[in-house]
């Protein structure tokens, strides 16, 4: 077993040395706030860096759409477990299974990225 400090240490290391340093190989030569950058290696982490490399927040902010691009954090609305389904649907969004939590996580992404919780 590890310790609470060790495990925290060793998480910070992998979110650097994986999800961060993978954002930066896509995305590293985009001008953005550190808030915005925070959002994309959060989602890295959750959803793989190859998929936040290739969705639409890397090519809007690219583009200079740095709005368009927070706004993309809410199309990232699909479950694995509930296939087909979009979690920003309104007859999806308050659903117990996994939508209602996921969609709240991508409102507090979309405002991290606007820079309205800092």
């Amino acid at each position: 077993t590890i310790t609470r400090e060790q495990a925290d240490k060793l998480l910070r290391k992998t979110v650097a040395d994986k999800y961060e340093a993978g954002i930066n190989k896509c995305a590293g030569d985009i001008l953005m706030h550190p808030y915005e950058k925070d959002v994309l290696v959060e989602l890295a982490y959750q959803n793989g860096v190859a998929a936040v490399c290739s969705y639409s927040i890397i090519l809007k902010f690219r583009s200079g759409d740095y709005q368009g691009g927070c706004a993309s954090v809410l199309t990232m609305d699909k479950i694995k477990a509930l296939p087909g389904v979009h979690c920003s649907l309104p007859e999806n969004r308050h659903r117990p299974d996994g939508c209602n939590g996921l969609m709240n996580r991508r409102e507090r992404q979309y405002k991290s990225c606007m820079g309205e919780s800092q």
